[in-house]
């Protein structure tokens, strides 16, 4: 790979996880305040449920089939040497035959709310009280998230079509501080109904839609929604989204599954589950994500090019840095659990025993880490090829052998009333993404078995060296967790910095002194 190909795929991703990780640190302040003025109970666990349910819609039309399937073609049209005016038909068309679905989905979801809470939560019906009827009411607010999210999803792909990433990279900002906002609203008033956090939500989708058509038609010139059925791109985009969709259904369907297990669980199982999700959920954004965003318009047009040698290469390096980051961000994550909760979280009406449950559930998710980031750096390598079945029959594969382990293992939890059931769940969700992270990578050798073959020993022994010297030091130096209730907000957050600023210091040099170099482009 040359040196400027080289450079633009590292400072694409820097630039993207800059900006992830503003929308990040944005997202923790959200979700600390979530804790503090809603605390982990009903209106959590309802909040919750109603944005699940849009967001599991969400991930079949925008970011997880209409971005893997759009980029592809698109990318190709623009190496094809199509102009402004072409490009601009083919937005146009595939944005009003998606628009007009989705806005049907999203109405059909307002209506019938009351079927969607009870299909994805049972256990509120089943147990009564509060919860049912927040989620309901909720949900008729945040439902047309979905239509928002899903156009500005597809605006997205088209500007990182372009390679321009940071307007997109933006967009999760607004959704963070209107959900603080909200937050904030709810707790100002003693008799604020849940209803506030849903309409957060919706002024948020509308707010990321209409900042990214501002920056989409000045990039690709004046577009028209129009319904294109019949356009035979937009057939194409939708042919290939089909069976992205079935692989996205099949993440989307544990989430579900997850959340229908815990409202059967104690009260504030879905809040526990939810907030340790969310910080591991932050090296998964700011790394994996970024990695994924910038990865896929790069090896669809290598790929479209025939520049098979740079497009393995692009790909070997996305893995190896996915590694690099991953491995000390889960070994980090499941030492620090505790301390990390209660710096973050103890206070208002989050207490000591939602810090302790939460950080069961971190600890388990923060295993599966690796295979999260994994997936996200693999994918692309196989959607840049429109080869959309291979990670769908792999990712239906590891769904399956999650709930053979976790169903009869979270039954015999509860039956024997042991403690944290719902970390159960969390270690299913890492078992599964370990798996499908392990057979894309075995897949992904296959493409090229001579020029992979060894490659991994030699970069995964520097990093698991590294990863030893920071546990070492983490667990040396991490307080113990019975000091937290006693020391000041101010000292828990100094401490966890130098904990994690002094491992990570350890960690870069260690990976530097061994041969570890974040510019090469062997395959790892």
């Amino acid at each position: 790979m040359d040196d400027n190909r080289k450079k633009g795929l590292l400072g694409s991703w820097s630039l993207v996880a800059g900006l992830t990780t503003v929308s990040r640190v944005l997202g923790l302040a959200r979700e600390i305040a979530f804790a503090w003025f809603i605390g982990a109970g009903v209106v959590m666990d309802a909040f919750i449920v109603a944005f699940r349910i849009p967001s599991l819609f969400r991930h079949f039309f925008a970011e997880g089939a209409l971005s893997q399937s759009f980029v592809p073609v698109y990318s190709e049209r623009m190496e094809a040497g199509d102009d402004k005016e072409e490009l601009g038909d083919l937005l146009g068309r595939v944005m009003g035959t998606l628009g007009a679905v989705v806005a049907l989905v999203s109405l059909v979801g307002v209506i019938f709310a009351p079927i969607f809470v009870w299909l994805c939560a049972p256990g509120f019906a089943v147990q009564g009280g509060e919860s049912y009827e927040q989620a309901v009411t909720m949900l008729r607010r945040t439902f047309p998230y979905l239509f928002f999210i899903s156009i500005t999803a597809m605006l997205a792909a088209v500007l990182n079509a372009h390679r321009k990433f940071a307007a997109a990279a933006f967009t999760p900002v607004m959704m963070n501080v209107c959900l603080i906002a909200a937050a904030s609203l709810y707790a100002m008033q003693s008799e604020a109904q849940g209803a506030v956090l849903g309409w957060g939500v919706f002024v948020a989708g509308l707010a990321q839609m209409v900042f990214l058509l501002f920056f989409a038609r000045s990039t690709c010139g004046p577009f028209r929604p129009q319904w294109g059925w019949r356009d035979s791109n937009v057939r194409r985009i939708l042919t290939l989204m089909v069976p992205v969709i079935i692989g996205s259904s099949a993440a989307q369907v544990g989430v579900v599954l997850d959340t229908i297990l815990a409202s059967f669980l104690v009260s504030g199982s879905i809040s526990w589950l939810n907030f340790s999700q969310r910080l591991m959920e932050f090296p998964l954004g700011v790394f994996g994500v970024a990695l994924a965003t910038v990865a896929l318009p790069k090896l669809s047009r290598l790929h479209a090019a025939g520049e098979r040698a740079e497009y393995l290469a692009s790909t070997g390096w996305a893995i190896r840095s996915g590694l690099a980051i991953s491995l000390p961000c889960a070994a980090g994550l499941f030492i620090l659990a505790e301390p990390i909760m209660a710096t973050l979280f103890l206070g208002g009406k989050f207490n000591l025993q939602d810090v302790e449950m939460a950080a069961v559930s971190l600890q388990a998710y923060a295993v599966g880490l690796p295979g999260l980031i994994g997936i996200k750096t693999l994918v692309p390598s196989f959607f840049a090829r429109q080869d959309m079945k291979t990670p769908v029959k792999v990712a239906v594969a590891a769904l399956a052998c999650k709930f053979a382990v976790t169903l009869p293992l979270l039954w015999f939890w509860v039956a024997q009333e042991l403690h944290a059931p719902h970390a159960v769940l969390a270690g299913g969700t890492a078992l599964g993404a370990t798996i499908n992270a392990a057979v894309l990578w075995l897949l992904f050798r296959g493409q090229d078995p001579e020029g992979t073959r060894g490659a991994m020993f030699k970069p995964l022994l520097r990093i698991v060296v590294a990863v030893g010297l920071l546990s070492m030091l983490l667990i040396e130096f991490a307080p113990a967790s019975a000091l937290w209730p006693e020391v000041s907000r101010m000292v828990r957050v100094l401490w966890i910095l130098a904990c994690v600023g002094g491992a990570a210091a350890a960690y870069f040099l260690c990976l530097f002194l061994t041969g570890h170099r974040w510019r090469d482009t062997s395959y790892l």
